[in-house]
C-alpha cells in the first residue's frame, strides 16, 4: 500500500471506537482505496498494441523499470494515445 493510503487509513481508524468500524465513512474510504488499487494494477498490466509488452514496465534480468508517467511504450516507443500506428517501428 502506498504511504498516502496508509496515512489515510491510520487517520480514519485511529479515532474509531471498536465496534464502530462499519461506519459509512469507513466503508466508503475502504471502497475508494480498493478501487484505486484495482484500477492502478490494471493500468500497470496494460499491453502495448504494437509490441504486446507491458506499456509502462520494462523488466530486466536483475531490475524492473516502472514508469507510470511514460508517454511512449518503454519497449517500442509507440505514443500513449496513438491511433492506427500499429506498424513495426523502423530502424532507428
Amino acid at each position: 500500500m502506498s504511504q498516502v493510503a496508509t496515512i489515510v487509513f491510520a487517520l480514519l481508524f485511529s479515532n474509531v471506537p471498536i465496534g464502530a468500524t462499519r461506519s459509512v465513512t469507513g466503508l466508503a474510504l475502504f471502497a475508494a482505496i480498493v478501487s484505486t488499487l484495482v484500477t492502478s494494477s490494471g493500468a500497470l498490466y496494460w499491453r502495448c498494441p504494437r509490441c504486446h509488452e507491458q506499456f509502462f514496465v520494462k523488466r530486466g534480468r536483475w531490475t524492473h523499470n516502472l514508469n507510470i508517467f511514460a508517454r511512449y511504450c518503454v519497449h517500442c516507443g509507440l505514443p500513449k494515445w496513438a491511433e492506427g500506428d500499429l506498424q513495426e517501428p523502423s530502424a532507428r
